[in-house]
């Protein structure tokens, strides 16, 4: 994959990354997603005679690969569950949040690494779209890795808002 691609982009899903490695039950085998007179918007961009199966356990060791030859995976959503619970963003946690429920809101937001190419374009505060989606951890030693964080203030070692230590949690998006 590295020889091909600089940047993956994976959508977002609803699914689990077992429902994600193993795809649509090979027992309904064909099911095609082409266009037909019937279905004029099916097979667009692309079609397959047959779309049972999945990612595959191979496929995700594949994007393991991809990241550590320096590829960038970017998920969108629920996608990063394949990342995160597939063993890729090992230094990455689900984070522990009580009572928080955001239906959808623009939030603000800052990069805290403004030169990253996923930062192109953007001031160093901005705002961002945020729904109801998983929220993520990185250990305080991980943090330079960071991209983006919700929020505008940057946490200090002294924060009260965390457990202290090295292995303070902070949430952020990345």
């Amino acid at each position: 994959l590295r020889e091909r691609f600089d940047l993956i982009l994976y959508p977002d899903t609803g699914r689990s990354l077992k429902d994600i490695a193993t795809g649509i039950d090979p027992k309904f085998r064909p099911l095609a997603y082409t266009k037909t007179p019937e279905f004029p918007s099916h097979g667009s961009p692309s079609s397959s005679p047959d779309i049972t199966g999945g990612f595959t356990w191979r496929g995700l060791q594949n994007l393991d690969e991809f990241v550590r030859q320096g590829g960038v995976l970017v998920t969108l959503g629920g996608a990063s569950a394949v990342p995160l619970d597939g063993g890729i963003a090992r230094e990455v946690r689900h984070a522990t949040v009580k009572s928080v429920y955001n239906p959808g809101s623009e939030l603000r937001a800052r990069f805290r690494r403004p030169d990253h190419p996923l930062a192109y374009g953007y001031r160093e505060k901005t705002v961002a779209f945020r729904e109801d989606r998983p929220l993520y951890a990185v250990r305080r030693s991980e943090e330079g890795r960071v991209v983006m964080q919700w929020g505008t203030r940057i946490p200090r070692d002294d924060d009260e808002s965390g457990e202290q230590g090295k292995d303070r949690r902070t949430t952020r998006w990345w």
